[in-house]
């Protein structure tokens, strides 16, 4: 039996999309970078862009527990040693590819649990694809959502 890993991503490409944005429906993250992930790889500076907690504070100013920053961190440091590379995070559920990357790389042989993300990203880097990161606000405690309705957070 043949399992599709991840089959958005072929569901985006089957119905012409040229860039797709993937960001976890956790509400850690703000939508409002959407615009800008998509226009850096609509105009050609860059296939990749991934939506960085780290970069400017924003991990540790949103709320994120020391001990998985520090963690986080940790495990980028080795990350980039394994593949060569110098970003500030993995782990993030930010990210925006272009029709070109998802095309180029073999993500369906990829594991189909939280390695599924690194994996792409090992790929795409050995495929020499340039990856770009933005820095993004998040917020890590629902209660003080401001997208998080409070009928919402009483039901959590």
């Amino acid at each position: 039996m043949v399992v599709i890993r991840n089959p958005w991503y072929n569901k985006a490409l089957e119905i012409g999309a040229d860039i797709v944005i993937m960001l976890h429906p956790d509400y850690q993250y703000t939508p409002k970078l959407i615009h800008s992930m998509a226009y850096l790889i609509a105009n050609e500076v860059y296939p990749v862009v991934l939506g960085s907690r780290i970069l400017g504070k924003g991990a540790l100013k949103g709320g994120m527990p020391k001990y998985k920053y520090l963690f986080n961190r940790m495990l980028t440091l080795i990350e980039n040693v394994l593949i060569d590379q110098k970003l500030s995070e993995y782990h993030t559920g930010y990210r925006a590819f272009s029709k070109e990357v998802l095309q180029t790389i073999n993500y369906e042989i990829n594991s189909d649990d939280f390695v599924f993300d690194n994996e792409m990203l090992s790929q795409i880097v050995y495929a020499n694809f340039d990856i770009a990161e933005i820095t993004c606000p998040t917020l890590y405690f629902r209660k003080h959502h401001p997208l998080i309705s409070n009928a919402v957070q009483n039901m959590v």
